[in-house]
């Protein structure tokens, strides 16, 4: 067990005996190996984002140069930089440098030979980046329609128990297998039970209305 004062660790990576986390916290890289933590490089934006929740570096994965990091979007109260809602290269000096910044909330990804798969939690949107840097949009999840009468237990009067109530889908979690992505959506609020999804999409988007649903 591995404690941090106060942490709120995001992301996880782990390549020979060495295992990368991210905190959400301050913002920091750590490194672990040999029994001890260290942090790489300087903190990244990190807080609580416009409704509440924290926002900073999310996931980490190891890339051939060093490591890949999904940077939340901008924190309440602070000016937009570079470094906000973008995929990031960290190498052995510790740096940041930015692959790209064209995401609304970055979240999960992964890696194949050609392709990073990534999903866009606020765009509701899988986005594939090629090696050139290419960037293209392969799948937009349609919002997830919930149980009427669950909504109306929540909220009698606010609610019917027979219309059903939308809300975004949320994806974030990915993993590739062959020829097909498998993704976990978390749903919008008010977040009830069972309304979460995993679904699979072909990896070429596949030009398909909708995802199946596992």
């Amino acid at each position: 067990v591995v404690r941090v004062e106060g942490a709120m660790f995001s992301g996880l990576a782990e390549k020979e005996d060495v295992l990368v986390v991210t905190n959400l916290a301050d913002g920091r890289i750590y490194l672990r190996r040999d029994g001890a933590m260290e942090t790489i490089g300087s903190a990244l934006p990190h807080g609580i984002d416009v409704i509440g929740d924290p926002t900073g570096p999310y996931h980490v994965a190891f890339s051939k140069r060093g490591l890949l990091v999904t940077q939340g979007w901008t924190p309440a109260g602070s000016d937009e930089g570079p470094l906000d809602h973008a995929l990031l290269e960290v190498t052995g000096e510790g740096e940041p440098r930015v692959i790209s910044n064209d995401f609304w909330n970055p979240f999960d990804f992964v890696i194949d030979e050609e392709n990073l798969f990534l999903v866009d939690a606020a765009k509701n949107s899988i986005e594939r980046l090629r090696v050139s840097g290419e960037k293209t949009t392969i799948f937009t999840f349609a919002r997830i329609k919930q149980d009427g009468a669950a909504m109306q237990a929540l909220s009698p009067t606010e609610f019917s128990a027979v219309e059903p109530y939308e809300v975004d889908a949320v994806p974030t979690g990915i993993a590739l297998r062959g020829d097909h992505l498998f993704v976990s959506l978390f749903s919008g609020f008010p977040y009830l039970d069972g309304g979460g999804r995993v679904v699979s999409v072909g990896k070429s988007g596949g030009g398909a209305e909708a995802p199946t649903e596992i």
